[in-house]
C-alpha cells in the first residue's frame, strides 16, 4: 500500500468508518423541504418546551417560524407559519451580504427575538416581525475578530442573561461574553480542541449550557460534537462530551435548542445549513441528552 495514494485514502476512510466513537441512533433525521425561497442557510434554531413550534434562523437574515407534526415523538411534517425579514431600526434590509449573516438565535420566555451576527460584528434584539428595537454595545477585541468566525452562537440563562460565543476569536481562542450589567463580561474562555469549531449553544431546564460544535475534513465531511458545562461563580466548569458523530454521518449541523418530551426525556433539536444548494440539505436531527 506504501506510496499508493487511492489505497492510503481508502484505508483513511475505512478507518474513519470503524474507529469512529460509538453514539445513540437519533430520534429524527428529517429533510425540511418547502417552496418558500428563504428556506436555507439555517444557522440557528429554538424550539417550544413541548416540541410542537420552531424558530430557525437563516444565515441570510431571515427568521422562520415553523409549526412541527410528530409520530411517537419522530418528526414527521414541518409547515412554515410566518417567514420575517431580519430588518434594522428604520425598517429597511441591511444592503450587504456581511451585514445580513444572521449566525445565533435565542428567543426569551417573554417572546423577545435576539440575533447574533459574524459578517458586520454585532448583537441586537428584534420584534418578532423582524425589526430591530435594541441595539447592544460593542463587545471588546471585536477588531480582532475573523470575518467569519465572530458571534456564531448565542443563548439565554436561566437568570434571562445572554451569553454569545465567538466560532474564533483573536489568537485562535473561543471567547464567551456574558452581557451583564449593560456590559460585556469578557472573563470567560471556551477550549477549543480536536479541531472542532463551537457554533451553538443552548441552556437546558436545569441551567446548564450545551456547546454544540462541528468539525470538517476533506474525506470524511462534518463531524459533530455536543458538550455541557455548568456556568459558576468562577466561570465555565469542567466540560463534558455527550454525544460525537463519525465525520460524515451528518450534514453541516450549526444549530441547537434543548426541550424535554411528555416523558420527560431531554432532546437536543440541531439544525442543518445546506448553504443554499440543492446538494445540501436543511435537515433538523434530533438526539436524545442524558441528564
Amino acid at each position: 500500500m506504501r506510496g499508493d495514494p487511492v489505497a492510503l485514502i481508502r484505508a483513511a476512510l475505512i478507518c474513519l468508518a470503524l474507529c469512529a466513537p460509538a453514539v445513540a441512533d437519533p430520534l429524527s433525521e428529517h429533510d425540511w423541504q418547502d417552496d418558500a425561497p428563504q428556506l436555507g442557510g439555517l444557522s440557528g434554531v429554538e424550539i417550544s418546551s413541548d416540541g410542537t413550534r420552531l424558530w430557525a434562523l437563516s444565515d441570510r437574515g431571515y427568521l422562520i417560524a415553523a409549526r412541527i407534526t410528530r409520530i411517537e415523538g419522530a418528526i414527521t411534517g414541518i409547515g412554515i407559519t410566518r417567514i420575517a425579514e431580519l430588518l434594522d431600526a428604520a425598517g429597511n434590509r441591511p444592503e450587504t451580504r456581511a451585514a445580513r449573516d444572521s449566525e445565533g438565535l435565542a428567543v426569551s420566555t417573554g417572546g423577545h427575538v435576539y440575533i447574533s451576527y459574524e459578517g458586520d460584528h454585532r448583537l441586537t434584539g428584534h420584534t418578532p416581525d423582524g425589526r430591530v428595537n435594541l441595539s447592544f454595545p460593542t463587545p471588546p477585541d471585536i477588531a480582532r475578530m475573523e470575518l467569519n468566525g465572530s458571534f456564531e452562537a448565542l443563548a439565554i440563562g436561566p437568570d434571562n442573561t445572554l451569553y454569545t460565543l465567538a466560532e474564533r476569536g483573536p489568537d485562535g481562542q473561543a471567547p464567551l461574553y456574558r452581557f451583564a450589567g449593560g456590559v460585556w463580561d469578557t472573563g470567560f474562555m471556551y477550549p477549543r480542541s480536536d479541531g472542532f469549531d463551537p457554533v451553538g449553544m443552548d441552556f437546558d431546564d436545569l441551567g446548564r449550557l450545551y456547546i454544540l460544535e462541528r468539525s470538517f475534513s476533506m474525506f470524511g465531511g462534518f463531524a459533530t460534537r455536543i458538550r455541557r458545562a455548568e456556568i459558576t461563580e468562577s466561570g465555565l466548569g469542567p466540560l463534558a462530551t455527550l454525544l460525537e458523530t463519525a465525520p460524515g454521518r451528518h450534514p453541516n449541523l450549526e444549530g441547537i435548542s434543548l426541550w424535554r418530551d411528555q416523558t420527560g426525556r431531554l432532546i437536543a433539536t440541531l439544525v442543518a445549513d445546506d448553504n443554499y444548494n440543492r446538494m445540501f440539505r436543511s435537515q433538523i436531527v434530533e438526539y436524545p441528552m442524558p441528564d
